[in-house]
């Protein structure tokens, strides 16, 4: 209960300094589906602490470290799971302010380590490398001075997935992450 409790605080709470100013902050994640009919259903999670530096009330650095898995347990007779690890630089340049909302976009660089292991009698394991480049628009909410929300959604640019050999380009809306961050001066 205790470690359920530091985890809402965690994402729950956020400290603003000032408008520039070292920041820490992520996402987790949990989501279940159940298929009708299905034997089993389909967990999937996530982690990514990330931390940064605003510059200024328009310009900021970050970077996000991060997990996503999934395993599949719908069909008795096949298990999938599927993992990444990433790494993302990013910069961040907000364009507006509205009272409290603060409007941004992210140009960002990830690279992932993707691997998927598939077992229908002996396990077979793919690996594979992703690279995406591109920009993720978002906005961010000051409940107060001292507590932020930060939501990105959608995606615009270069995706290439090494475990499924694709390359593709374009936008995607309908990918979207929440998170929070803690803000504090050194």
């Amino acid at each position: 209960m205790k470690k359920l409790l530091f985890v809402a605080a965690f994402l729950m709470a956020t400290v603003a300094a000032s408008a520039q100013g070292w920041w820490a902050g992520g996402r987790v994640s949990y989501f279940y589906e159940k298929q009708k009919n299905a034997d089993g259903g389909i967990n999937s999670i996530g982690f990514a602490p990330e931390a940064g530096y605003d510059f200024n009330d328009k310009w900021g650095v970050a970077m996000a470290i991060g997990y996503d898995g999934s395993f599949d347990r719908s069909n008795r007779n096949l298990d999938v799971n599927n993992n990444t690890l990433y790494i993302q630089p990013y910069v961040r340049y907000k364009f507006a302010h509205l009272g409290n909302a603060t409007f941004f976009v992210d140009g960002a660089v990830t690279y992932g380590y993707n691997s998927q292991s598939t077992q229908v009698g002996n396990f077979k394991t793919v690996v594979g490398h992703s690279v995406d480049v591109g920009v993720y628009p978002g906005f961010a909410y000051a409940f107060c001075d001292k507590a932020v929300l930060a939501c990105r959604f959608g995606f615009l640019g270069f995706q290439h997935d090494g475990l499924n050999d694709t390359n593709g380009f374009g936008f995607d809306f309908s990918s979207y992450s929440l998170g929070l961050s803690m803000y504090f001066a050194l």
